[in-house]
């Protein structure tokens, strides 16, 4: 059985309501937006304060044999299968 598609100016909605729907998803997006933004300011504000970081960072600098280098791996490809 088919049916026959209903012409697009015979909306299944009544016109205000389709409007209130509309209004009130474009608003929940604005907000979910603004919350990702502040989400990423507050992970940032975290990171540039992490007394660990810095830490993590020297450790290169004191520990220079604990680093590796290509010399160190001559037959690996990166992303090549093991």
């Amino acid at each position: 059985m088919t049916t026959t598609p209903r012409d697009i100016s015979a909306p299944d909605v009544p016109l205000p309501t389709l409007r209130d729907r509309m209004a009130a998803l474009v608003e929940r997006q604005r907000q979910d937006a603004a919350a990702e933004r502040l989400r990423l300011l507050l992970a940032e504000q975290s990171h540039q304060v992490d007394t660990a970081d810095a830490a993590f960072a020297q450790l290169a600098c004191e520990h220079p044999e604990a680093c590796s280098c290509p010399a160190d791996y001559p037959d690996w490809t990166p992303g090549g299968a093991s």
